[in-house]
C-alpha cells in the first residue's frame, strides 16, 4: 500500500553532522498532525462542552488520520464516543472498530457526515476532498472544529 504522506525523516549526529537515523516519515507526519490537533483542542476548545460523561467526537475520514486523531484528542478531553464518516462506509465501520478496541470508548460509523457529526462537541475533517464536506447548519453553537486537510488551489 502506498501512503498519502511520502517522505523520510533524517536525525544527524550534531557534532560530526553523521547521519544516524532514517526514518518513513508517514508515522511521523500521522503523529505530529494529530498532537497538533489535539494541542488546538486543549487550547481553543470550550471547556462548557467538557460534560461530566465526556465529549462527544466526530471524524471525517477513513485515513491514517482517524485512529490518530482519536487517539491524541482522548488524551486532552475525555471522549464519551466517537462518530466516524468517511466515503466508504466500509472503511467507516473499519475505522470505527480500531477505535473502538484500541481507545476503549464506543466509536460508530455513519453512512452520511450530517449524521456524524450530529450534536458533537469536537469535529475533525481529516479528508483530502476538494469539495465541502461539512455544513455549518448541521453543526451545533460553539463546536471546536479541527480542520486537517489538502489544499489543491
Amino acid at each position: 500500500k502506498h501512503h498519502s504522506h511520502q517522505g523520510m525523516v533524517l536525525l544527524f549526529e550534531a557534532d560530526t553532522g553523521q547521519l544516524v537515523l532514517t526514518a518513513d516519515a508517514h508515522m511521523v507526519t500521522a503523529i505530529r498532525t494529530a498532537a497538533a490537533s489535539a494541542v488546538a483542542t486543549h487550547a481553543l476548545c470550550s471547556y462548557a462542552f467538557q460534560h461530566e460523561r465526556g465529549c462527544r467526537l466526530a471524524i471525517l475520514g477513513t485515513g491514517t488520520q482517524a485512529i490518530m486523531h482519536a487517539v491524541a484528542i482522548q488524551k486532552v478531553r475525555k471522549v464519551e464516543s466517537v462518530a466516524v464518516w468517511g466515503r466508504s462506509f466500509t472503511k467507516a465501520q473499519q475505522i470505527a472498530q480500531t477505535i473502538h478496541t484500541e481507545c476503549d470508548i464506543d466509536a460508530t460509523p455513519f453512512q452520511f457526515a450530517k449524521d456524524a457529526v450530529h450534536d458533537a462537541d469536537i469535529i475533525c475533517t481529516l479528508t483530502s476532498a476538494t469539495e465541502p464536506i461539512l455544513r455549518k447548519e448541521w453543526i451545533k453553537p460553539g463546536c471546536h472544529i479541527n480542520a486537517v486537510g489538502v489544499s489543491r488551489r
